[in-house]
């Protein structure tokens, strides 16, 4: 099976030394005086608003007796900031990988702000002790987090810090590039030989250099006897640098820009002696099977749950086929259940919690769901581990839990795969949000069946209809129809939900002119959550009668400008779904009107394949004006080198869809 793009960067990094490998060094820590100040512009991006001037980073193994195996990791930054929209630089985030309960520690930290003052260098440090806090983002990752005092446009912001953690199974990942530009970025990992890590790289940039060493150091551990044992063994240093990086930023159609950023990434793979050998890295097969055996996770659904009798009981009576079943199953806890947290896959209580509360994370409620439906027998329902979009694409080579972030489930009948997300109350049966069609997701039964969840296999379809009448004042009325697609229906939703239906036609209105007014509107569908929703109104507006009248026939349903405004993108477009937009506009003339001009029917193609099309048809007969506009995008992934085309094919969509009808009143 072909891998999709974002794999074909994935593989186990064999290091080689550049044979042109650039001499540079960054400055010396603390070294910084008044002639540092004096560039406001860098050549590598003479628009930037910050630039890094070096980021250096080094993960060390270290041991303790006692203490077990540990991994520092050493960091350090200078910047420098040149204008205000620089200043996020200065808020420092570093991840620390932890697992469970596995402690972590700052051994040091310095950070200094420095202003140029009066031709003087002036210092202004934090505090560590009451300056830097903690977020817990899940149980595997923990930011610590800090800014610099009294930034200022030209300041040079520097820090240095080391993290000692106890978790040794995921080091750092190192990322070359951010959203600043970046002049010298080094990385240095140390590895004993009794631990094997997998190196996943995604190198988009090149490198200056790639080298690896082998010395020899001592540990103190826990042999595979269980005895502490002073030990010496060979360490690989393996060493990274990469100069001059641009800046990346996200752009509009991006699943999340941490899919392009060039870095490395690492998982403990395996332990050999002198410790206790060990596969940490195993199948899928043996990661779900661990799941499913666990007390905070399978078993949860697995038992018997007696009290979940008389609910299940009421829910089937009557019922005639697993699917009935298991819609109606679904209806009640989506129905009866707030979601109160959307931000991790692992649950946090026990679900007969979640069943008196009725309310819990989306990992609870869709754990819940699929409780109910194993207590009526659908034993195809399992738990579905995917990563969503903004996540960032997980991997079907490597088992690892962390690159994911949410869970679902499914269920099959009859030959055919369902997924349902209990904790979103707009959401129809067999519906997932669009965020989750990501690519890789894994099923948590025995077999860990791998499923690809594609954004290819979702069709947003849209249809507006508008019958419209020009009077022979000049004034313009008429009747809309509108289909929205499924996930705008959503949005919709959402939206009556948070406020009422008129916030819906409150934003139609604003696609207008502020003269157009809009009445006698309804909406249908509005509790068919399979089904998107139904809008209708009338519209009138009027023109003033003048002798000229200029009308867009798309209304407010044409594109206003080009969505991709980079004239250079080094990355792929990656849309939520594929499109199907359809817009018919009918026009009755009075007899005292007539076309003087009319746009030209066409039909535009991306390319040859017909990837993106847009078809414009448009005519006259007998006093009416019928225009059929057809907008098609045929698949979700452009290559960055498709770009191009994609951006030109937009911008001939933008001016047809802007041409007016042009009528002239008879004298």
């Amino acid at each position: 099976m072909k891998l999709p793009y974002y794999f074909s960067f994935l593989f186990i990094v064999i290091l080689s030394t550049y044979a042109n490998a650039q001499q540079n060094h960054p400055p010396k820590f603390g070294d910084i005086s008044e002639k540092d100040f004096a560039k406001t512009v860098y050549p590598i991006d003479s628009n930037a608003d910050a630039i890094v001037l070096y980021d250096i980073g080094q993960t060390e193994i270290g041991s303790q007796f006692h203490g077990g195996l540990f991994a520092d990791y050493s960091k350090s930054m200078r910047a420098h900031i040149l204008h205000k929209n620089g200043y996020t630089l200065a808020n420092i985030v570093i991840p620390v990988v932890v697992y469970g309960a596995a402690q972590h520690e700052f051994i040091n930290l310095e950070a200094t702000t420095y202003n140029l003052v009066d031709g003087k260098v002036i210092k202004t440090e934090i505090n560590p002790k009451t300056d830097v806090y903690e977020d817990k983002i899940n149980q595997y990752v923990v930011f610590k987090k800090f800014s610099f005092p009294n930034v200022k446009e030209g300041s040079i912001i520097e820090f240095r810090c080391t993290i000692r953690t106890y978790s040794i199974f995921a080091l750092p990942t190192w990322e070359f590039q951010r959203t600043f530009p970046t002049l010298w970025s080094e990385y240095t990992v140390s590895i004993p030989d009794f631990l094997h890590y997998v190196f996943m790289s995604k190198i988009n940039l090149p490198l200056s250099l790639s080298d690896e060493k082998i010395r020899e150091s001592s540990f103190d551990i826990w042999n595979k006897y269980g005895k502490e044992e002073h030990v010496f063994s060979n360490v690989v240093e393996k060493h990274w640098v990469m100069e001059n990086i641009p800046a990346i930023h996200e752009e509009e159609f991006t699943t999340t820009i941490k899919n392009h950023i060039s870095k490395i990434e690492f998982q403990l793979s395996e332990k050999t002696s002198p410790l206790y050998p060990s596969k940490i890295l195993n199948t899928w097969p043996t990661l779900t099977q661990r799941l499913l055996l666990s007390d905070d996770f399978g078993v949860l659904i697995n038992k018997d749950n007696p009290w979940l009798n008389e609910i299940t009981d009421s829910l089937i009576q009557g019922s005639q086929s697993n699917l009935d079943k298991t819609q109606r199953v679904f209806a009640y806890v989506r129905d009866n259940f707030k979601c109160s947290d959307h931000s991790d896959w692992f649950p946090d209580k026990t679900l007969k919690e979640v069943f008196k509360s009725k309310n819990g994370s989306m990992s609870e409620i869709n754990l819940l769901l699929v409780a109910m439906l194993r207590k009526v027998d659908i034993e195809t329902a399992n738990p579905l581990l995917l990563s969503t979009r903004s996540n960032g694409y997980s991997t079907p080579l490597y088992p690892i839990l962390n690159y994911f972030n949410c869970l679902v489930a499914t269920f099959e009948t009859q030959g055919q795969r369902y997924f349902l997300d209990a904790s979103d109350s707009h959401l129809g049966f067999g519906k997932l949000n669009y965020e989750c069609y990501n690519g890789h997701a894994r099923v948590i039964d025995f077999e860990a069946t791998a499923v690809e969840l594609s954004p290819d296999t979702l069709l947003e379809k849209s249809y507006t209809s508008a019958f419209m009448t020009l009077e022979e004042t000049g004034k313009i009325n008429g009747i809309v129809r509108k289909i929205p697609g499924y996930f705008e229906s959503c949005t919709m939703r959402d939206s009556i939900k948070e406020k009422n239906s008129d916030a819906i036609f409150e934003k139609i209105q604003m696609g207008f002119d502020d003269k157009v007014s809009i009445s006698d509107k309804s909406i249908d569908s509005l509790k068919q959550l399979e089904n998107p929703l139904g809008l209708k109104f009338s519209l009138s507006f009027p023109t003033q009668g003048n002798d000229i009248l200029y009308i867009n026939p798309l209304l407010n349903e044409r594109l206003n400008e080009n969505p991709f405004h980079a004239a250079i993108r080094n990355y792929p477009v990656e849309m939520p779904y594929r499109t199907d937009k359809a817009v018919l506009f009918t026009l009755r003339l009075p007899a005292n009107y007539s076309v003087e001009e009319l746009p030209k029917s066409g039909l535009i193609k991306m390319n040859e394949a017909g990837d993106c099309t847009y078809e414009y048809a448009i005519s006259e007969a007998n006093g009416i004006i019928s225009l059929r506009s057809r907008m098609h995008v045929n698949k979700t992934f452009f290559d960055a080198i498709d770009y191009d085309l994609l951006r030109e094919f937009f911008t001939m969509v933008v001016a047809k869809q802007n041409e007016q009808i042009v009528l002239k009143k008879k004298s």
